[in-house]
């Protein structure tokens, strides 16, 4: 600025004109536009400058507001349009400008589109109900968001999302249109294929429970005649000791198929009943029926079992189905004892708030959960070579403990033991 005023007072210049920043009394600085003019006497030497200062901070700032606005839109990946406000014969107005983004999304440059009307992106698969809520939005005045298919310049189609938003000027009427669009062709692929997989899934798996249906019940009678059949050929004396060891292991597969119907009977219902009734159950009584269905095995391997319910006698649940789990998990605790130990099974329960968590632990031979920790409750996973294993007790235990908006966890270590920690809500 120094420069320039030298030159000028030097008539080196004709004119004196600058912008600067001009420092306050206050220290702080504003925007100054300085215009002068020089006088000079008889001879020709200047004598005098005479000139005014005027403040340009506003017109500043809004220049750099502008410009930022300016970047932002030339440098944004959603494509910009701006147009006209005129509306007439139900035409979406003339557009004015666009940025680089939407000649990059559309293939028209910006001499191609300025001046044209956005129904250019108009074809035969574009939502004309969309179409529609955009002319009455344009009609009132009022921002809308339409999602349609639109056509590039080489009649390519791609889902796009925009908004129209009105622009007023400082009298508060209608000047410009703004509409941000963005290409969703990607998203809506993915959504297509996401409801066709959600369709098929649910196809397959309404297949999957007819199936299992149609094979549970179908089986059941003709598997009831032949336990009859096996248990009237029990009171028929058998001297062959050959087929006496037939009649056994044929008395014992049916007896394991049966139990294996009834557990995938139980999963079934299950699935197609998540909403159960609760009741106020009292645990004593379940454990007693509990341990009357398995008085034999208990008998049979006489395990050490202690139970502790002091804190906690009643809980609202499904009888049935708590009985069920328990019978699961007790059995699951005799059956896969250490040989090296003898059994001992200890379970308990706590209230912590509005939950009852219960806890199941034994002694036994364990899982290893480094190997199996995702698949401990999945449907057919067995983790010992014993004969009469399913793999269905512990994916039944946990759909039925889920199913009453409870959880189930497990901790295990091989030839230490296992413990179940159950939550159930008691509300």
């Amino acid at each position: 600025m120094s420069i320039k005023l030298y030159s000028f007072i030097e008539q080196k210049t004709e004119k004196w004109q600058d912008q600067y920043r001009f420092k306050c009394s206050d220290g702080s600085y504003k925007y100054v536009l300085d215009r002068g003019f020089i006088l000079k006497d008889e001879e020709g030497k200047v004598v005098r400058m005479i000139g005014a200062i005027q403040d340009i901070t506003k017109q500043k700032e809004e220049e750099q507001r502008l410009k930022l606005l300016e970047t932002v839109i030339t440098q944004t990946k959603d494509s910009i349009i701006i147009t006209k406000a005129d509306f007439n014969d139900e035409e979406i107005p003339k557009i004015i400008y666009v940025n680089p983004a939407f000649s990059i999304m559309s293939g028209y440059s910006s001499e191609e589109i300025i001046g044209k009307s956005s129904e250019l992106f108009m074809g035969q698969n574009s939502d004309n109900q969309e179409y529609e809520k955009l002319i009455n939005a344009i009609k009132n005045k009022e921002e809308c968001q339409v999602e349609t298919i639109s056509y590039t310049k080489n009649k390519e189609e791609y889902w796009v999302s925009f908004s129209m938003l009105p622009v007023n000027n400082s009298d508060g009427e209608l000047s410009h249109w703004v509409s941000i669009q963005r290409d969703i062709t990607e998203e809506k692929k993915q959504e297509i294929e996401k409801e066709q997989l959600i369709r098929e899934l649910t196809q397959n798996n309404k297949d999957l429970q007819q199936f299992s249906y149609i094979t549970s019940h179908n089986l059941r009678a003709p598997l009831s005649n032949l336990t009859g059949l096996l248990s009237l050929i029990e009171d028929i004396p058998i001297d062959n000791p050959e087929l006496k060891a037939i009649l056994d292991g044929f008395n014992k597969s049916t007896n394991l198929l049966n139990e294996t119907i009834s557990d995938l009977v139980k999963v079934i219902v299950i699935k197609e009943n998540p909403s159960i009734q609760k009741e106020d159950v009292q645990l004593k009584e379940v454990f007693e029926n509990v341990f009357s269905q398995l008085n034999f095995l208990i008998g049979l391997h006489k395990p050490i079992i202690k139970i502790d319910f002091k804190k906690v006698n009643f809980l609202n649940t499904n009888k049935a189905y708590l009985e069920s789990i328990l019978l699961n998990l007790l059995t699951n605790a005799i059956k896969y004892k250490s040989e090296n130990h003898q059994s001992k099974i200890s379970i308990s329960a706590n209230k912590v708030d509005n939950d009852v968590i219960m806890i199941f632990k034994d002694n036994g031979i364990g899982i290893d959960l480094l190997r199996n920790k995702d698949k401990v409750f999945g449907l057919y996973q067995r983790f010992h070579d014993y004969p009469d294993s399913k793999g269905l007790g512990l994916y039944l235990v946990k759909s039925q403990i889920e199913t009453m908006g409870g959880t189930i966890s497990i901790e295990s270590e091989v030839n230490i033991g296992t413990t179940f920690t159950l939550t159930f809500k008691n509300k």
